[in-house]
């Protein structure tokens, strides 16, 4: 058995078959603005005959109604806030939790929080940046969400009159001494330094630092800038989406049918 895990976010669309071992057997990337261009790919591997379902986590509306159009023929779990998981939620209200944020701490607590027995502080790095906290006994206690390398770029370039938008690149440097870098370094330490915060005040509030894991598509760079103790796991949404299916259809196993739920 192997479940479809959709991950949608702002920018890209990221699809995974996971298997029981939660193993990544096959994976899609496209960008999400391209979802409906990519209909046949989509439709070909949920044709896989290794699936028992599919689990969508998305963050974009209109593109979680386009991929329900486009899998409308299939076992769809359309994993929200309010989905039930194997996490106790102390959030509210539960409906505005993103499913990216349940999915990466459901993740995080399946694979590495049981073995770990230890807090864990989830940070995803996307357009946004999340920073969720889940307890050693698999309770998800919320977090911190600020603005990721692009949304602050964009930021800088809008509301200012000369600063024009950059895409983040390394920057070998902590004194910028021209106006591009001095946004590199800038925007570097806001959120190298907001993440090292909150793994130390967490530390702080529960007596003993949480295990970092760190995720998406910023991981990358703002991994080797950290100086404190952390891992990267690019697959942890998708993973968490195929535990939160397992965890609600178990053993069930007929992906094609005209049910969305």
């Amino acid at each position: 058995m192997a479940i479809l895990a959709i991950d949608i976010g702002n920018r890209r669309a990221k699809l995974a078959i996971v298997s029981v071992e939660d193993e990544i057997v096959h994976r899609l990337h496209f960008p999400t603005a391209e979802i409906s261009a990519n209909a046949d790919r989509i439709k070909n591997i949920a044709n896989d005959s290794r699936l028992a379902g599919i689990a969508i986590g998305s963050s974009v509306p209109s593109a979680t109604q386009e991929l329900r159009r486009i899998l409308e023929d299939y076992k769809s779990l359309i994993v929200t806030g309010d989905t039930p998981t194997q996490l106790s939620v102390e959030y509210e209200p539960k409906s505005e939790l993103g499913a990216d944020r349940l999915s990466a701490a459901v993740g995080a607590f399946h694979v590495y929080g049981k073995a770990l027995k230890r807090n864990i502080l989830v940070v995803d790095a996307g357009t946004a940046v999340t920073a969720d906290l889940v307890s050693e006994g698999g309770v998800f206690l919320g977090g911190a969400i600020f603005p990721g390398d692009i949304i602050a770029f964009s930021s800088l370039a809008e509301n200012t009159a000369l600063l024009k938008n950059i895409e983040f690149r390394p920057v070998d440097t902590l004194i910028g001494m021209c106006t591009e870098d001095c946004m590199l370094v800038g925007v570097r330490a806001a959120i190298v330094g907001t993440i090292e915060h909150l793994y130390k005040r967490y530390g702080d509030i529960h007596g003993e630092h949480p295990f970092m894991l760190l995720t998406g598509a910023s991981a990358a760079w703002i991994a080797p800038e950290l100086s404190v103790p952390h891992m990267v796991d690019p697959d942890i949404v998708l993973i968490g989406l195929s535990a939160i299916w397992t965890f609600n259809h178990g053993n069930s196993v007929n992906v094609k049918t005209p049910r969305t739920v």
